[in-house]
């Protein structure tokens, strides 16, 4: 529920409360802290920036990428490094939320990278990876998720279409319109 309730603030650019999402950057919960780190970026605020350099040191990866994503939204590129490391962690769930945030926040000095990430062994790397190139300008990841879209697991092939969607892609019609006509649960 505060993790939500963090995202929302942060969506919803509440400048009221953002003595409150600092102070929940030393939260025991990993999530809580990233989601915090995450808001106070959205917010836009630069008073905050040495705040999100202490959670970049934060031991939760989790916590260290939001907070990375948070600097590069208020023009610090100081943690660049901390995300491009992130691109190749051991554990794909970091690999997607670096992917996801350096596409949020459209560095296109990634490009390289987050090309790289397109060969993934996991396959939510490779397609966050593809939606984060096509939204810093790289048209090629819109083809790759265009022929995710024909994946034999179709959760994966749904997941590509939402994932074009997002762009203002609409090539993902076709197979949602099968989708909803399907008996299938996924």
């Amino acid at each position: 529920v505060r993790t939500h309730a963090v995202e929302t603030v942060g969506r919803l650019g509440k400048h009221t409360l953002q003595g409150e999402l600092v102070r929940l950057l030393d939260d025991p919960d990993p999530f809580v802290r990233a989601a915090s780190a995450w808001a106070i970026g959205r917010l836009g605020q630069a008073s905050n920036q040495s705040a999100l350099r202490r959670a970049v040191k934060d031991r939760h990866p989790q916590v260290k990428v939001r907070a990375a994503g948070a600097l590069l939204m208020l023009g610090d590129r100081s943690a660049f490094s901390i995300l491009t490391d992130a691109l190749e962690a051991k554990d794909a769930a970091v690999r997607i939320q670096a992917a996801e945030v350096l596409g949020f926040v459209v560095e296109p000095s990634a490009r390289t990278l987050l090309t790289q990430r397109l060969q993934d062994t996991d396959m939510y790397v490779r397609l966050y990876a593809a939606e984060a190139l096509a939204k810093i300008g790289d048209q090629s990841a819109v083809s790759y998720l265009r022929a995710a879209l024909n994946q034999q697991n179709r959760f994966l092939g749904l997941f590509a279409g939402e994932l074009l969607s997002n762009l203002g892609d609409r090539s993902a019609i076709p197979l949602l319109r099968e989708a909803l006509e399907s008996d299938e649960d996924i």
